[in-house]
């Protein structure tokens, strides 16, 4: 059996989309797990409908806790051998679970992956296309963790460290949990699962519409957002070792210079300069050593210490 979880939070212009294309599963063992984060519109009301309507379906009804919150009390409450995980916004392909089913089967990998499509908000689920000839590739959990484009290839590598469109054991998240971040908690749980297991299944097919939308997380950054993406940077760098590590270091150095600049009179600064302050004092002899190019170093360290450079770089280009 899988659980399909699905977080919820003031969504009722799509949720009744995302959970049609759920019941419309080939692969029908499944059990969908909705988790109502303190909705103030009618999703919590349209999760109680489908569970009147289909018996796989039940909701959980919680106070407002955020994103990883949900999904981790989808976690805990979850009855299968496998999970997936699906936003509340997007919808699935009618053969996305089966096909990652196969994808596993195929190449004797725990893990699989799946292509998305971006979509527009007024998406209908009768627009897909029923591809029937599943493409799989299988790839070294390496280039996955660093996601950088020289390793990756363009169609894996903005899915690559999310927890949706993903078919995952149960077992192998154990007691494993989400981050409480506000963004960017998916990347440290995801690359803790792909270094359990060396290789992931990437199906090529598209299995999984993500819908694009002005108003979300992703597509509208925050000081919050940002802020909780440097930790959620410095959470996942903990878990590696070597270049995967020295990769993650370039980031969040780079990271901790833009994010100084863009939350500079937010709610966050003041956090940001506490973390920023405590991972340069815990990082800098390992960032100085480290193979990351003398020329960068030596520009961090010049704009670090004459914020007022770095300042003067940024008018510069425009921002």
């Amino acid at each position: 059996m899988v659980s399909v979880i699905v977080p919820v939070y003031n969504v009722e212009s799509y949720l009744p989309r995302c959970l049609d294309s759920i019941a419309a599963q080939t692969y029908t063992d499944i059990e969908v797990i909705m988790v109502d984060d303190g909705s103030t519109d009618s999703s919590g009301a349209i999760c109680d409908g489908y569970c009147l309507k289909d018996p796989r379906f039940r909701v959980i009804h919680q106070e407002n806790k955020w994103l990883p919150a949900a999904r981790n009390k989808g976690l805990d409450e979850a009855k299968g051998e496998y999970v997936y995980f699906v936003d509340s916004d997007d919808s699935l392909h009618p053969r996305a679970i089966e096909a990652l089913f196969w994808a596993l089967r195929e190449s004797g990998c725990e893990f699989a992956i799946g292509q998305y499509h971006r979509v527009a908000p007024e998406f209908k689920l009768s627009e897909m296309e029923d591809d029937t000839d599943f493409k799989m590739e299988v790839f070294p959990v390496t280039p996955l963790i660093r996601v950088v484009p020289v390793c990756v290839p363009e169609r894996l590598m903005n899915n690559s460290c999310v927890a949706w469109n993903k078919l995952i054991p149960r077992e192998l998240i154990g007691n494993e949990r989400f981050p409480i971040f506000y963004g960017s908690e998916d990347f440290p749980l995801i690359v803790k699962l792909y270094l359990k297991v060396g290789k992931v299944a990437f199906l090529q097919n598209e299995l999984y519409n993500y819908t694009k939308r002005e108003d979300s997380i992703v597509n509208k950054p925050q000081p919050r957002t940002m802020y909780y993406n440097l930790r959620g940077l410095l959470l996942t760098m903990e878990s590696l070792t070597g270049g995967d590590r020295e990769i993650y270091l370039r980031k969040i150095y780079r990271r901790l210079l833009i994010s100084r600049f863009f939350l500079r009179g937010s709610d966050y600064e003041d956090k940001l300069r506490d973390l920023r302050r405590q991972t340069v004092k815990q990082t800098y002899k390992e960032y100085l050593r480290s193979g990351i190019p003398f020329t960068e170093r030596l520009g961090f360290m010049v704009m670090y210490f004459n914020p007022w450079i770095f300042t003067l770089v940024m008018k510069v280009l425009g921002y």
